[in-house]
């Protein structure tokens, strides 16, 4: 079974709305059987990017180790890594770049990021310990942290 939406698109050219598909007749199609792809951290926000250098999509996950699976997936954003995929489809983690062993009280999250060269720079809303006793939880963050992963297309397996 396929769920069917109609796409209508209109453009302004001189201040005036022209349909661009008038006698084209387009829908779009999502199959809930083989639409979904599995993705570290894909239960919270993250931020994909293409790398015309590598010829992949990147993003910084909250992946969700082994030892945390009876937790709520979106609730665990105490690891970050960072991962590439060829086809959107099929992912590779190549590198934890943060974590913390608390779950409750730790996090980094809403992860927005840009290449830099060779780089990867990036902010995070990070939920951490300070001297007034840290978040009160892992959601609530106390702190915007920058953070840089330096050469990051050395993580790519050969």
């Amino acid at each position: 079974q396929q769920n069917y939406v109609p796409i209508i698109r209109n453009i302004v050219i001189n201040n005036k709305t022209e349909d661009v598909l008038k006698n084209i007749d387009i829908k779009i199609s999502f199959n809930p059987e083989t639409g979904f792809a599995q993705m570290p951290g894909g239960a919270k926000k993250f931020t994909i990017r293409y790398d015309e250098a590598t010829a992949r999509y990147w993003t910084l996950s909250n992946n969700v180790r082994d030892e945390f699976f009876t937790t709520v997936p979106g609730n665990v954003r105490n690891s970050l890594v960072l991962c590439s995929s060829k086809n959107l489809r099929e992912w590779e983690i190549h590198e934890e770049v943060l974590f913390h062993e608390d779950v409750k009280y730790h996090a980094f999250q809403y992860i927005d990021w840009h290449v830099d060269g060779n780089d990867i720079v990036f902010v995070s809303r990070t939920s951490y310990d300070d001297k007034y006793g840290g978040a009160d939880s892992y959601h609530n963050a106390n702190y915007c942290t920058f953070h840089r992963v330096e050469n990051f297309r050395k993580y790519i397996s050969q």
